[in-house]
């Protein structure tokens, strides 16, 4: 309950983060476990399984019957759900909450029974509570219901759909004023660089997932044969829908992030689009197929990328956002210099610059949750999110005054960009620098030059 209330306090005081998730994630917090990391994946892990029911029982009702094996199969394998299915973040069940969510809606187009329509609030509702960010689904249920009426010409029942997005409203009135604060503090949240041109087909369709699935096409085509289903007349709203989420949706986040000061154009972000993309995969395999030869496409071109064994083999050791690889950098020089250097650790947290970084570990701070977790007995220099002309005085600073008699200290940092500064100021105080890469964190190691010929 106190790690609850903890979670809650911190994310109404800053924006960035999901409430509901910051509570989920703290009933799995287990201080001293050596499992702890991995407890701390289970909300994900429980949200890729409940994303893949989802949108099974999707495309069994969407698509046609088999169709829901097949896009179980491109989901499970592909690419983000693997990312985001096992990492302590909000991102999968977000998806699970999306996925839901569309489901519900096509179930109650298609047979008007209300409780589907309950279930939608429900499910649409947890979307927003789990990431704003993911609100643009709803741009893709506008479309389904308009080509509804459009292309299909069914009559929906617009004073039963109106009274289901009141609900929603009600169910995420709470979340007003944190999603005021958000605005308040937008100008604070732009962390990532402009996107450009060449991210866009990277992101809505990765070139070994397209590829894989191509070669898979070929093979399957000449070895088996099987006659596809006639496609099904609600197809077209269908996949007005699944377009629009996996195409237009990050469309309009990539626009943004390019005229805008927001810098919104994340895979994580726009993690929703995987959901249009693996359902429109299985509409063409499953057309193309048929349900059974369409399971065979499905794992044979997946399994040629994110599961193939020598992918398996070659990712299986360190992880690019691991913290143990960089620890032991830091034991390891501990160790060889028979010494405590100091480690200046760079949160990976914006929200630093804008809160008391220079108190490190202070009771209550989460800003170095790293080595909260992994306790450190080095002295930690805390530095924030952004180098800024304070740091840079705040660093020299310290150089003339307690790293003045230091034979040696450590730059920890997952900003490469930092390194050239820092080794130049370092260097300009009689240090040598050396720079390891463990993983995706950058380890300076600086070195005075009469200890390193002492060494």
């Amino acid at each position: 309950m106190k790690c609850s209330l903890r979670a809650l306090r911190k994310t109404f005081r800053w924006p960035g983060q999901s409430i509901l998730f910051s509570i989920v994630s703290s009933l799995f917090c287990f201080d001293g476990n050596p499992y702890r990391d991995q407890i701390l994946r289970i909300p994900s892990l429980l949200g890729i399984a409940a994303a893949c029911y989802f949108l099974y029982r999707f495309a069994e009702d969407a698509i046609g019957r088999g169709a829901g094996a097949i896009t179980s199969t491109l989901f499970v394998l592909s690419p983000m759900a693997l990312e985001f299915g096992t990492q302590a973040r909000p991102y999968a069940l977000a998806m699970a909450a999306a996925a839901a969510s569309c489901w519900a809606l096509v179930r109650w187009a298609f047979t008007h029974d209300r409780r589907w329509l309950v279930w939608y609030a429900l499910s649409s509702a947890l979307v927003l509570h789990l990431h704003y960010l993911f609100s643009l689904v709803f741009l893709a249920h506008a479309v389904f219901l308009i080509a509804e009426v459009t292309v299909r010409k069914c009559l929906v029942h617009w004073r039963e759909l109106l009274l289901a997005y009141a609900a929603i409203g009600f169910l995420v009135a709470p979340l007003v004023p944190h999603f005021m604060l958000l605005l308040r503090e937008s100008h604070t949240l732009p962390f990532a660089p402009k996107p450009t041109i060449e991210q866009l087909p990277v992101l809505l369709l990765p070139s070994t997932m397209g590829a894989g699935l191509l070669l898979a096409g070929l093979l399957v085509h000449s070895l088996f044969r099987e006659n596809p289903p006639v496609v099904r007349p609600q197809s077209v709203p269908l996949l007005a829908m699944l377009v629009t989420l996996w195409v237009a949706c990050p469309l309009i986040v990539f626009a943004a992030s390019s005229v805008t000061p927001m810098r919104m154009f994340i895979n994580r972000y726009v993690s929703y689009s995987e959901l249009g993309l693996v359902i429109a995969l299985a509409f063409a395999g499953y057309s193309m197929f048929g349900p059974r030869v369409g399971r065979v496409w499905a794992l044979l071109g997946m399994a040629a990328i994110t599961a193939s064994p020598l992918r398996i083999v070659l990712e299986a050791n360190v992880g690019r956002e691991e913290l143990r690889p960089f620890l032991d950098v830091i034991r390891q020089e501990s160790a060889r210099t028979h010494s405590l250097p100091p480690v200046l650790f760079r949160s990976g947290l914006v929200e630093s610059n804008f809160y008391d970084w220079r108190s490190g570990n202070a009771k209550g701070s989460y800003l170095y949750a790293p080595f909260v977790a992994y306790e450190m007995p080095n002295p930690l220099l805390p530095l924030p999110y952004r180098l800024t002309d304070e740091v840079k005085e705040e660093v020299t600073g310290w150089l003339e005054s307690g790293l003045k008699d230091r034979s040696e200290a450590l730059l920890v940092t997952h900003d490469a960009s930092w390194i050239p500064w820092f080794t130049n100021r370092f260097e300009a105080a009689g240090f040598g620098a050396r720079v390891l890469r463990p993983n995706g964190f950058c380890v300076v190691v600086f070195e005075r030059s009469d200890a390193v010929q002492n060494d």
